[in-house]
């Protein structure tokens, strides 16, 4: 099967056992590692598994991934999920709260000047977090009271290795007050 459609080929091999019910895929020729979802799903893309995704877990030439059945309802194909933000204040600084969000396993908190930066290209990565159930919370030190320094936050839901899309948006900025205007 060809990667792009001028070329660049993607070689590999399924196995349907009638046997067990299992699927082997075998990959003989991967061309592009970090450009390569691989998974399976039903018909209509509704229930799967996703086994590789860009940034995630890379397929390799010569490996073999054995997909088995499983008793019960099939999992929803779920993808990673941007919380809903908030922003208290804690001393000097900054905390960001969030409801935990399934299926997520992490959250990155970034911060940048503008209040509409697209994260990993624009900002600054602040931590990644593992989720926990229930409500989480991000101490983000600094930038209060700053005039100079207005600060903006979203986070990032992760899932497998991939990301949400950003969050809604919170921040903290400062502006003068002038009596009579």
């Amino acid at each position: 099967m060809e990667h792009w459609p001028d070329g660049d080929p993607e070689t590999f091999e399924i196995i349907l056992d009638r046997t067990d019910g299992s699927i082997v895929v075998q990959h003989q020729v991967v061309s592009w590692p970090d450009f390569v979802n691989a998974g399976i799903e039903n018909a209509d893309g509704s229930r799967g598994i996703l086994y590789s995704s860009p940034g995630n877990l890379r397929l390799a030439a010569g490996l073999a991934v054995k997909y088995t059945p499983f008793s019960g309802a099939a999992p929803a194909c779920l993808g990673p999920a941007a919380p809903d933000i908030a922003i208290g204040r804690d001393g000097a600084g900054a905390v960001l709260s969030w409801p935990h969000q399934p299926p997520d396993t992490s959250y990155q908190v970034w911060r940048d000047t503008s209040p509409y930066f697209m994260p990993a290209g624009e900002g600054a990565l602040l931590g990644t977090l593992p989720a926990t159930s229930g409500a989480m919370a991000y101490p983000a030190a600094g930038g209060i009271g700053n005039p100079d320094q207005n600060v903006f936050y979203t986070v990032l839901g992760g899932l497998a290795g991939g990301l949400s899309a950003p969050s809604n948006r919170v921040g903290e900025f400062d502006f003068s007050l002038t009596p009579g205007e």
